[in-house]
Order: structure tokens, then sequence, then C-alpha cells
């Protein structure tokens, strides 16, 4: 979940006498804009699953494009993640700014709050956002030249007129450009932020999921998988073995046979992409089944280990049930290489044959 802040827009203020105070809101706007931050991140004991101080630094200055997190800043910034309720995290946002009395205490004061039953990382992704959103615009090299009046502004005055920029002298006030807010600093023109999230670090995971397939084996495939993977939102790799029962299927009369079954097993390895952070995937995928076919009347009670490579294609979905586990539903679109058929000697037509595209469906349950 992305969160956001947003600011009430303020009418321009009126250009102010160079006596006048600064309007309010614009020392509020001024308040809340940093040239650079220190970071602290404090994370409670029963919490887990949340990334390090040095990857949420790197996702701030990602979505702010230069080095907005320093150590040792005036401005210091601390992340406090604590278990609400239930599953339920909460991030505390404070800010301290300033020393006080001379030393390393400071006076911290509540930023913002964020609270949600999400992974410890998707919450500190909007953490780091909302942080990335006060930083201020860079300043330019030297914000106390001014330019000097156009001739055609200042032929009333005495004197001569310099065509370049000229210093401000330190009792000098400076009077804001007509066009322009006064009191609010300018801001540049915005980037498009990139996608909000901190660089994501591989993690191990174990799945399971039951399973039931069309077309791989004669009837309908009933069974079950086991999963490894590793990865993280935006990628993963994943290897799976699977085992399904077939129903069976009764041939016709004319056919020697009683009753074929055949049921399959199947390694598989899989590439993925994540999309939507982690919450879909699509992935191709490589495997090898092996069938073991047998029934009453065929060729005999006969049984035989039948095989075939294969190559398909992987869509996913997947929603946390809490910081650990992840569920969601899957569905496996399969290309036999080398299709199998079953036969009777002396039989034309096959008692079975192996569907030339094949369909898997799967509910998993994915523990990283």
């Amino acid at each position: 979940m992305r969160s956001v802040a947003v600011a009430d827009a303020q009418p321009p203020t009126p250009a102010p006498a160079p006596s006048d105070v600064a309007p309010e809101p614009a020392r509020e706007a001024a308040d809340n804009q940093w040239q650079a931050v220190d970071l602290e991140l404090v994370v409670a004991d029963e919490t887990d699953g949340c990334p390090s101080r040095a990857e949420i630094a790197a996702a701030i200055d990602q979505l702010t494009g230069r080095r907005f997190v320093v150590e040792g800043s005036d401005v210091v910034v601390r992340l406090s993640v604590e278990r609400a309720s239930g599953q339920r995290l909460h991030v505390g946002i404070d800010v301290a700014e300033g020393l006080i009395d001379g030393d390393a205490s400071r006076n911290f004061h509540r930023l913002r709050d964020l609270e949600q039953a999400a992974p410890c990382r998707e919450l500190l992704r909007a953490a780091a956002l909302s942080v990335s959103l006060h930083a201020a615009p860079q300043k330019a090299p030297d914000e106390t030249m001014q330019r000097a009046p156009s001739p055609a502004a200042s032929a009333t005055d005495a004197g001569s007129v310099s065509d370049t920029p000229t210093r401000s002298s330190p009792g000098e006030t400076q009077q804001p450009s007509p066009t322009e807010p006064p009191g609010i600093p300018q801001r540049q023109p915005q980037r498009e932020a990139p996608e909000p999230g901190m660089p994501e670090v591989p993690t191990l995971g174990i799945g399971a999921a039951p399973l039931v397939s069309v077309g791989q084996s004669p009837g309908l495939g009933v069974g079950g998988e086991l999963q490894l993977g590793i990865g993280s939102a935006r990628w993963a790799v994943r290897l799976g073995a699977s085992h399904v029962r077939s129903t069976g299927t009764t041939p016709e009369p004319s056919q020697p046979a009683q009753r074929v079954l055949a049921p399959a097993t199947d390694l598989w390895l899989a590439g993925c992409r994540g999309f939507s952070a982690g919450r879909y995937r699509a992935c191709a995928l490589a495997g090898y089944s092996w069938l073991h076919a047998r029934g009453r009347g065929f060729f005999v009670n006969r049984q035989q280990l039948l095989q075939t490579p294969w190559v398909g294609a992987q869509l996913g979905a997947s929603w946390p049930l809490n910081t650990r586990f992840d569920a969601g539903p899957r569905l496996d679109v399969l290309l036999p290489l080398r299709p199998i058929e079953l036969r009777v000697v002396g039989q034309e037509e096959p008692l079975w044959e192996m569907s030339p595209v094949t369909v898997r469906l799967a509910l998993e349950l994915f523990w990283h």
C-alpha cells in the first residue's frame, strides 16, 4: 500500500513590503523541507522480515534522485517498527532537528504514523516514500547573487547600470520576484518518481499446493506438489516436484483393455518476473514428466513407465496471510514435446493419447 501525504493548496500571497514577516504557511513549508537527514531504525524484537537501515537509506536516495540520507546531519529521522494488534504492524516516523544543549540528545516529535496488516518490508516502503517527500530542492552554488535591473527599468535612477550579476550587500534586503510567492522556496521541476520500493534482498522459501491437471494423464489428475524457491518481489526462481493420481479412462468396448490408469510425476524449474510488489508473477517453465501406465487388460495387465519433456508458462497471484505466509491461485499451461500414447499391439487406435496442451490449476501456500 502506498501512503502519500497531500497538502492543501494555498492561494498566492501578495508581495509584502521589505519589513513584513514571511507568511506562516511559507514558514511551515520551509520547516518541512530538509537538504539532508540522518536515519535511525528501531525494530521491535517480535517483528521480523524487515529490511536493514542501509536498504531503507538506499531506497530514500533512489526516490529523491540524490544522496539525501547523510550520517551526522542536523535533522534525524527515526523509523520505529512494532506490532500493533494481531497481524497489523505500526511504523512511527519521528523527526529531531538540531542539538539540545550542545550534546547528542535530541527532542523528537512525531511526523507521521503508518499502520496496516502488511509485511514489514512493504510498510517500510511507504515510510521511505513519506520521508522522501520532505527533501528540499538542492541549493544553487550561490544564492546571494541577484541580477541587476534592466536599463529600461532603471532609466530614472542615477548612476551606471551593469549587465553582470551583482552581489547584495550584507544589510540589503532582496525583493522577491513579482511572479513568485514570497518566502516559499522554489522547487525544481519534479521528476517522475521511480516505483517506490527498496533494494530487495533475495530470500529462500518453501511452498506446497493441491493440484488438478487436465490432459496430462487419462481422466482427471488430482494430487499435490512441493516447491523450493529463492527470489524477491521482482524476480524468483522456483524448483518444484508434483504427483497426480489418474482417475483413469475406460476404452471403447472394441478395445481389449478394460481400464487404463497413468499417474504422472513431474519435476520442473520456473523463472519468474514479479509485478505489483510481488503480488502477481509470470513465469517460464521447463520440466519432465513420468507416466506410470497400467491397467487391467492393457496388453495383459502390463505396467510401463513413459516419459516426456515439456515447456510452458505459469501465471500466479499471492496475498499475504501474515508476515511469513502468502497464498494464492496459479495456472500452468504445458506443451509436451513428445506427447505420449497408450497402445495395444495389433490395435490401430490408441487407448489414450496425451493432449498437445495440458492445463494445471493449483492453490499455493508459500512460506518465506
